[in-house]
């Protein structure tokens, strides 16, 4: 038997490779990710699994932003206004998590992430490959309103928002996959700092596990992004799609046993 330090250090490093090269691909890999992970792998106390992968998405976002911004496909301006939106819906939600049962939350993780799969594979809208013409003002307005979900989303299931944010700026926006990913990975880095703090307080933060987590996260979020540029919008959205469809199916299984 391997002592418990041994299991947890590299049962961690495995699930930071995994969602950070989930989240340089397709802009979620955090706590959509790690959360079902820990709790199949270390078999945490939910509320810890929920928690604890948040601090994690904050280098994971910052890796995969710096990779796309090479590229220049990240768009500062609608992720500052989806933030913006989107602040005051994690504050809440995450103190939210206090009232709420620790089993329908890891079923909401679940929902959420099977929900979007689908609809992100089995869409057959051609994926735009030029500058849509939408006007600014417009673009802000559309940002904010994404923001409002999308920040009870990351409140109440502790998730950087990725899994939400990308789709709805394929679906009102028009943008195509790759800046909606780079986009939402900038807007994630923010939107995951507010969050942090309070389940950090609420005592739902394993730090040792993140930090195992983060050794893993920052080289494959850069490997995630290589491997976005080599795919192109269309395959990586249907790939998107069905990553996130295979999770979630996987995690309701396990949460119903």
């Amino acid at each position: 038997m391997l002592p418990e330090w041994t299991h947890y250090l590299s049962a961690s490093l495995m699930i930071g490779l995994i969602s950070g090269t989930l989240g340089g691909m397709f802009g979620f890999g955090g706590s959509s990710v790690s959360t079902p992970l820990l709790r199949v792998l270390t078999q945490v106390d939910p509320l810890l699994a929920l928690g604890t992968p948040l601090p994690v998405a904050i280098p994971t976002a910052v890796s995969g932003v710096i990779g796309y911004y090479r590229r220049g496909l990240v768009r500062f301006r609608i992720a500052l206004f989806t933030v913006l939106g989107g602040l005051p819906g994690v504050v809440a939600g995450s103190y939210a998590t206090q009232y709420i049962s620790t089993h329908w939350l890891m079923v909401g993780t679940g929902v959420a992430m099977l929900g979007v799969g689908l609809r992100a594979a089995l869409s057959h809208r051609p994926v735009p490959m030029q500058e849509v013409a939408i006007r600014p003002t417009s673009a802000d307005l559309i940002a904010l309103l994404i923001g409002l979900p999308v920040g009870l989303f990351c409140g109440v299931l502790a998730n950087g928002g990725g899994p939400l944010i990308v789709p709805m700026y394929l679906m009102f926006l028009n943008l195509p996959m790759q800046e909606a990913v780079a986009t939402s990975l900038a807007a994630v880095v923010v939107l995951t700092l507010p969050g942090t703090l309070i389940h950090w307080q609420l005592g739902h933060v394993d730090l040792k596990l993140a930090l195992y987590m983060t050794l893993g996260v920052v080289p494959a979020s850069f490997l995630g992004t290589w491997i976005a540029g080599k795919l192109g919008d269309v395959r990586l959205k249907r790939l998107f799609g069905w990553v996130m469809a295979l999770f979630g199916s996987y995690f309701l299984y396990r949460e119903w046993q």
